[in-house]
């Protein structure tokens, strides 16, 4: 009686209350905080993602800037690439704790805009240096350094052989993932990829003149 199977509400009426269920859909208070398509390992659109971490510690650094601080997801990169009036992205590996992934996420981001990266971070090792790179960073920004001997140690890491010690990889993003040849992939990084240092210590002052004329720090 009153169509419909035994025991089974009729078409279009929730079998119990949505609190019961715990169904967004029937609560109209509920807003959508995350949101992403996924495309072979990347998301794209709204996301608590890399950016947010490291954005999250930029403090000044972003209200400085035309581009307000404000709650981020990946799409806020794509707006400082398509306003043009942004050449690239500083990432903070230093004060943060960043994944290869999230600094894969965040490059390729930055990238399909046109926007460059570089990753500031303590180089404390080889590794350090090597997976920024290898994450597709344009370069990176070592912090703390404190000897002309810390600055060529950074520099090897960094730049293949002739210059330097880096281990040959093309399986990666910046090597097109094998797309580009080994005397072209090493070449080209040796070439393009930047290599800055922060001189912070009273130290590193006295020892800015031996700094300077060591090969490969732009600045």
């Amino acid at each position: 009686p009153g169509g419909g199977r035994p025991g089974r509400p009729k078409r279009g009426t929730p079998s119990a209350p949505a609190t019961l269920l715990g169904n967004p859909a029937f609560n109209k208070g509920v807003s959508l905080n995350f949101a992403w398509i996924q495309l072979g390992g990347l998301r794209v659109g709204k996301d608590e993602s890399a950016f947010d971490t490291f954005i999250g510690y930029a403090g000044n650094v972003i209200q400085d800037t035309l581009a307000p601080y404000v709650y981020f997801h990946t799409n806020f990169v794509q707006c400082l690439g398509l306003s043009g009036m942004f050449h690239g992205v500083w990432i903070d590996q230093e004060h943060c704790g960043l994944t290869m992934r999230e600094l894969e996420v965040a490059c390729v981001t930055c990238k399909a805009v046109g926007l460059d990266t570089f990753v500031r971070l303590a180089p404390t090792n080889y590794a350090v240096v090597m997976h920024c790179l290898e994450a597709g960073a344009g370069g990176i920004m070592a912090a703390m350094v404190r000897s002309a001997a810390e600055t060529e140690q950074i520099v090897q890491w960094a730049k293949f052989a002739p210059r330097g010690v880096r281990g040959f990889n093309n399986g990666g993003v910046d090597g097109r993932f094998g797309m580009l040849g080994p005397k072209e992939f090493t070449e080209t990084s040796n070439r393009e990829s930047l290599v800055l240092i922060q001189i912070e210590t009273a130290q590193a002052v006295e020892e800015a003149r031996q700094c300077a004329p060591i090969q490969e720090p732009e600045a």
